[in-house]
């Protein structure tokens, strides 16, 4: 029997997400406010390594000759299975701070973007690296898609082996989900999508997000309800697209399945999708996903 087949027969998933790799790099928590920076944590946060651990295939922290940033053993442990690279990129040249950083950041995207062409996103936000003057972006410079209260991730605590096991357990619903994000991103990103088709991607979407939940359950180990944050380089106020200007125009589209799941266990907790003006990374063209994440963790999911 071919492997396609057996994968079909198998996996209940199957042909419903593209199983290509893709990868995320994180930063301890510092902040680039102009041309000053600022470390809040020489080290990785806790709670940003693992929600990023459970979602991509492998996850990367660069580091720079100007600023020492040791590994922990947890890290030293995921380098050496294989899921995590933390590179030493040798930056020249000077100037302030914060400006250094903020194009060590950009290259850092091209270098991984380079190698592997589609594959890399970068973290941002709190609890990693935060730039203070992208908090008021200029509207119609990106698209931002956030799902508010939707999405599980693992407590600060939760060893790192067992966010590993669950992962290979679980990786169908992982990618279904992922897939239907990029889904939704690429049509976005399309000129010529109905409000239906759009509507019908928010709801396989919504499904998504609330099986994730239902599987998290099976777990032993805290869990948390999280926020995830997209940017995208498509200009949301120049779109033609009345599907487009639809979503933007609305000011939260409900999940009601994850709505419904998260009730049981959290009640008053409202999940949402919402379409905004956002920041937008010019220098490298990914029309069918995000460039950008940024996960914020809201709550205890019982």
């Amino acid at each position: 029997m071919g492997q396609a087949k057996q994968r079909k027969e198998n996996d209940p998933h199957y042909g419903k997400y593209s199983a290509k790799k893709r990868g995320l790099i994180i930063s301890n928590p510092s902040t680039v406010d102009g041309g000053s920076f600022r470390i809040n944590n020489s080290h990785l946060d806790k709670q940003d390594l693992r929600s990023s651990l459970l979602y991509w295939d492998k996850i990367a922290w660069p580091k720079n000759n100007f600023i020492y940033t040791p590994n922990t053993a947890e890290i030293d442990d995921l380098v050496r299975i294989g899921v995590m690279e933390t590179p030493t990129m040798s930056l020249a040249g000077g100037g302030q701070t914060g400006h250094v950083i903020s194009a060590a950041h950009d290259y850092a995207l091209q270098y991984f973007e380079k190698q592997n062409p589609g594959m890399w996103s970068v973290g941002e936000g709190t609890n990693s690296l935060k730039f203070i003057d992208e908090d008021n972006p200029a509207p119609g410079a990106g698209t931002g898609i956030t799902l508010y209260n939707a999405l599980p991730v693992p407590g600060a605590e939760v060893p790192l082996v067992e966010i590993l096991d669950f992962k290979d357990r679980r990786r169908g619903e992982l990618l279904v989900f992922r897939a239907h994000l990029d889904s939704i991103a690429k049509k976005i990103a399309s000129s010529d999508d109905s409000v239906d088709e759009l509507n019908k991607a928010l709801t396989e979407l919504d499904l998504a997000c609330s099986d994730l939940i239902k599987v998290t359950r099976e777990w032993q180990y805290p869990v948390k309800l999280a926020n995830l944050k997209t940017s995208m380089n498509f200009n949301l106020a120049t779109s033609a697209s009345a599907a487009v200007k639809a979503w933007r125009n609305a000011e939260l589209l409900a999940l009601g399945s994850t709505e419904k799941i998260i009730a049981a266990t959290a009640a008053g907790i409202a999940s949402n999708f919402k379409v905004t003006a956002d920041i937008s990374f010019q220098k490298i063209k990914r029309p069918t996903s995000p460039y950008k994440y940024l996960y914020q963790a809201t709550c205890e999911l019982s």
